[in-house]
């Protein structure tokens, strides 16, 4: 794998192979991204297409495109993606890798797109159908993440607590039942990101809650982050 700078030689071949056999990993924002596309809920979204897989070291769960994984990926239509402009972080930057906020040419024998030497501006292919806004979700999903992943604390070993993690930073349309259609994808995914932060900090206080505390916790703290952010 070659580091990327200002260029790189690829021509999309339509051959699909970079759809099928993949793990295909989503942020929150990829997930809202394609329900607003699909005019589904995030929760539709996930029994539909989504299967989480866990990280034994310590708990954390991401998901992927459940079909993807041993096949085609559901999406991929006659080798053309259907959500092409609400595609996932991972799919939109192939053949590129980021590592540490740096772009990675990746080296696979399956894409003959590699092998065309048509040059790529890597500002342009990056900036293509808002790809800006998906890396800088991107950037505070993983924020978030490592900060989960660096816990000192036995939240990801509670099963009440765990599993409410997932559906603040997954399945925003359960947890507020839909009614807060009117934020767009990145204010919705940024308010995750902030109950989340609370949820740490109710878990951190030493104090013991009822879960039907806990929900209104997060609720009005996710108020106050509308009134300030939307009022």
């Amino acid at each position: 794998m070659n580091k990327i700078i200002n260029e790189f030689k690829f021509d999309c071949q339509k051959t699909a192979h970079c759809c099928e056999n993949m793990e295909i990993f989503l942020n929150p924002f990829d997930i809202l991204k394609i329900s607003k596309k699909l005019d589904n809920t995030t929760t539709q979204i996930i029994d539909k297409y989504i299967i989480f897989l866990e990280n034994t070291e310590n708990g954390l769960y991401r998901p992927i495109i459940k079909s993807a994984r041993r096949g085609l990926c559901i999406f991929n239509i006659d080798k053309l993606c259907s959500i092409h402009n609400s595609r996932p972080l991972s799919c939109r930057l192939f053949p590129l890798a980021r590592i540490n906020k740096e772009y990675i040419l990746q080296d696979v024998d399956f894409c003959k797109g590699l092998k065309e030497n048509i040059a790529n501006r890597l500002l342009d292919y990056i900036k293509e159908d808002s790809g800006i806004d998906y890396l800088s979700m991107a950037d505070l999903f993983h924020e978030k993440y490592e900060k989960l992943k660096n816990l000192n604390t036995g939240l990801l070993n509670d099963k009440y607590y765990n599993n409410l993690l997932n559906v603040l930073l997954y399945d925003f349309d359960y947890f507020y039942n839909g009614e807060l259609n009117y934020l767009n994808c990145k204010d919705k995914a940024k308010l995750s990101f902030y109950l989340v932060e609370n949820l740490i900090e109710i878990y951190d206080s030493s104090k013991v809650y009822d879960k039907e505390v806990i929900i209104e916790k997060l609720f009005l703290e996710g108020d106050k982050f509308l009134d300030k952010n939307f009022s």
